[in-house]
């Protein structure tokens, strides 16, 4: 879709994406586009394991084959069979110790992927939904607010670098406009080094930086 839609008016943008800019799509819209799409696999994955596999793995461990070795030579050849039950107790202990150890390791990294996993503030039928960031659908109402962090994703050449340096005035939109605290930052063109005081940009290469020549300096001017 190669459409130039800072050209269009919010009602034919409307038009274009069947939603409505105020009250966003309906959810059984929504799910009926969604439904239509391939979900992407998950940000943040745990995988799980079976659990034979996982003892398997835990009693090929040579330190574990060398205690068993241990524990059948002395109860079948030397018939010291209190070094064997105490040997093949100390086996059972760590088996045991190291399943729990696995288990609430993944219990926290379920909780992080949890905390984790983005989602987005969608407007749908008039009302907010915090929707799976795999479940927003083209011609969602999306809200941004204050202290979100947004990532522009798109293909090379798409203008994400374009949208950005508009953002600071660095580049001045051809039509359209770019609103700040309620007013066009190019309206008095003159005070525009007063609007990059306050929306910061860090260039994507270092080796572009023109201004410092270390990371921290850059961001610092930033």
């Amino acid at each position: 879709m190669n459409e130039k839609w800072f050209d269009l008016s919010v009602e034919e943008i409307e038009k274009k994406l069947k939603t409505n800019a105020a009250s966003g799509l309906s959810p059984k819209a929504a799910r009926s586009r969604a439904s239509m799409h391939k979900k992407d696999e998950p940000f943040f994955t745990v995988k799980k394991r079976r659990i034979d596999k996982l003892i398997l793995e835990l009693v090929s461990d040579i330190f574990l084959v060398l205690l068993t070795l241990l524990a059948i030579f002395s109860l079948f050849f030397e018939g010291d069979a209190v070094i064997g039950r105490a040997i093949l107790i100390v086996i059972v202990i760590n088996l045991l110790w190291s399943l729990f150890l696995y288990y609430r390791d993944r219990r926290s990294l379920e909780s992080m992927s949890d905390f984790f996993a983005p989602t987005a503030r969608v407007i749908r039928g008039g009302k907010l939904y915090i929707a799976d960031y795999r479940d927003v659908v083209e011609g969602d109402v999306i809200l941004i607010e204050k202290g979100d962090v947004l990532g522009v994703i798109g293909h090379t050449g798409s203008g994400k670098s374009t949208l950005v340096t508009h953002l600071n005035g660095l580049m001045k939109p051809t039509s359209g406009s770019i609103i700040l605290d309620g007013k066009d930052i190019w309206e008095k063109p003159k005070e525009i080094k007063n609007i990059r005081s306050k929306v910061g940009l860090v260039f994507q290469y270092p080796e572009y930086q023109l201004f410092e020549e270390t990371v921290y300096k850059d961001i610092a001017f930033g």
